[in-house]
C-alpha cells in the first residue's frame, strides 16, 4: 500500500482547500497510507478534527530550515512515498525535504485565479479545465502530467437544529431563502452584491424571498459596503455569528437557491438545490441550467465566468420551472466516490522529479507565494 504524505499551509485557518483536503485524503485512505502535515502559524480546525492522521508543524515563514526537518523527520517515520502538496507555499515548503529524501513530488492547483508565476511542476493535479488549459499551454510544463481531477464532496448531514434555530432567529418562518455561503472579504464581494441585487429584485415580485449571507468576516470594511449595499432591506440577514459560520454547509436545507462557488457550489449540488454562480460584470448571478453547465464548470463556478444577464422575471420563471439538475451534477461530477481511480492513475504514473528544474525555477515563484501569503495574513 502506497504512503501519501499531504502538506497544506495554514497562514489563514479558513478556506475550502481546507476541506477539500480532508475530503481528498478521506476517500483515498481506502487504497493509500495517507499523513496530512498542517504548516503554518496555528493549526487548522477542520484538519485537527479530522480522523485522518496528522501533525502540526509552526511555521513562521522565516524558520525554513526546523520545517524541512521537521516535515523530513515526519516523512521518514511515515515511510512516505510520495509528498503530495496542497497549494503553493506548500510545494516550496516541501521541496527540500522531497530532494533530500529522494522521492517525488507532487502538488494540487486548487481553485482561484491562475497565477503567471506557478513553477515547474512534473505532476499536478488541477480542479479545474481553466488551469489545465494554462498548465499544458505553460512552455516548463511541457514534460509534466497534469491530471485534471475536480474537486470533491462527501455526503454530508443537515444540522435540523441549527436550521431551525436560524429560521426562528431570522422570522423566515415561511420564507422562499436565497442562499449565499462564503467568507466576507474583497474576493468575493461581487458574489454577494450580485446576490443583494437578485434579492432586492426577486423581494419586489415576490414579498416571500429572504437572502441569508452566511460567512465569516474576514475584512471588515467589506462587511460594511455589503451592509451599505442591503441599507434598508429588512430581508436581508448577515448571518457571521460563529454558531452558524462553523461547518456552514449543514445549514444548505434552510435554502430554496443557492448562489455558490467553487466548493459551495458542489456542496450545494448534493442535496439537489436550485443552481446560481457569479456572473462577472452583470447585475445577477447567472441562472444555472444544463446548457450553460460546462462553461461555468470551467471557471469553477467563480466570479471569472461572464454570461447573459436575465431578467428578474426570467429568473423567477426558470426558478419556478427547475428541475433539481444539480444532483444529477453531483453525481456525474463531485461525488467523493469517483476520486479513487482518478488519483490511483495518477500516482501510478508519476513523472520522476527533475529538481534541478524545480530549482532552477524556484525564485520567482517563492516571493510570489510568500507575498500572497502575507497579503493573506494582514487582511
Amino acid at each position: 500500500m502506497k504512503s501519501i504524505l499531504f502538506v497544506i499551509n495554514t497562514f489563514s485557518d479558513i478556506g475550502g482547500h481546507y476541506y477539500s483536503l480532508v475530503t481528498t485524503a478521506t476517500a483515498l485512505s481506502m487504497q493509500y497510507r495517507v499523513y496530512i502535515v498542517n504548516v503554518g502559524e496555528k493549526p487548522a480546525p477542520i484538519i485537527s478534527n479530522t480522523d485522518i492522521p496528522h501533525s502540526y508543524v509552526y511555521s513562521d515563514l522565516k524558520n525554513q530550515g526546523s520545517v524541512t526537518r521537521q516535515i523530513t523527520r515526519i516523512v521518514k517515520s511515515q515511510h512516505a512515498e510520495v509528498i503530495h502538496a496542497f497549494d503553493q507555499v506548500s510545494y516550496f515548503l516541501s521541496f527540500f525535504t522531497a530532494w533530500r529524501c529522494g522521492i517525488p513530488l507532487v502538488a494540487t492547483k486548487c481553485g482561484g485565479p491562475v497565477s503567471p508565476n506557478y513553477p515547474y511542476i512534473n505532476n499536478i493535479v488541477v480542479f479545474t479545465k481553466e488551469d489545465q488549459t494554462f498548465f499544458n499551454s505553460k512552455l516548463n510544463c511541457n514534460e509534466s502530467q497534469i491530471a485534471l481531477i475536480p474537486n470533491r464532496v462527501i455526503p454530508f448531514q443537515q444540522d435540523k437544529d441549527r436550521i431551525d434555530s436560524l429560521r426562528k432567529v431570522c422570522n423566515i418562518e415561511d420564507k422562499r431563502v436565497i442562499l449565499r455561503i462564503g467568507r466576507i472579504d474583497p474576493f468575493y464581494y461581487e458574489t454577494s452584491k450580485q446576490s443583494i441585487n437578485l434579492a432586492k429584485a426577486l423581494h419586489e415580485l415576490d414579498p416571500s424571498f429572504v437572502l441569508l449571507i452566511v460567512g465569516n468576516v474576514v475584512d471588515n470594511e467589506t462587511l460594511g459596503k455589503m451592509r451599505q449595499d442591503a441599507y434598508g432591506c429588512d430581508f436581508i440577514y448577515f448571518v457571521t455569528d460563529r454558531k452558524f459560520t462553523l461547518d456552514a454547509k449543514q445549514l444548505i436545507d434552510i435554502a430554496e437557491i443557492v448562489v455558490g462557488t467553487g466548493r459551495g457550489f458542489m456542496e450545494a449540488c448534493s442535496l439537489g438545490k436550485t443552481m446560481m454562480a457569479p456572473n462577472k460584470g452583470n447585475l445577477y448571478p447567472t441562472m444555472m441550467t444544463d446548457d450553460i453547465f460546462d462553461e461555468v464548470f470551467y471557471y469553477n463556478f467563480s466570479e471569472r465566468y461572464k454570461g447573459r444577464d436575465y431578467s428578474p422575471t426570467e429568473i423567477i420563471e426558470m426558478i419556478n420551472h427547475s428541475k433539481g439538475e444539480s444532483l444529477s451534477w453531483f453525481d456525474h461530477y463531485f461525488s467523493s466516490s469517483k476520486i479513487e481511480p482518478l488519483y490511483s492513475s495518477f500516482y501510478d504514473n508519476l513523472k520522476p522529479t527533475k529538481y534541478y528544474k524545480i530549482f532552477k525555477d524556484i525564485v520567482k515563484p517563492l516571493l510570489s507565494g510568500w507575498y500572497h501569503t502575507i497579503k493573506l495574513r494582514n487582511r
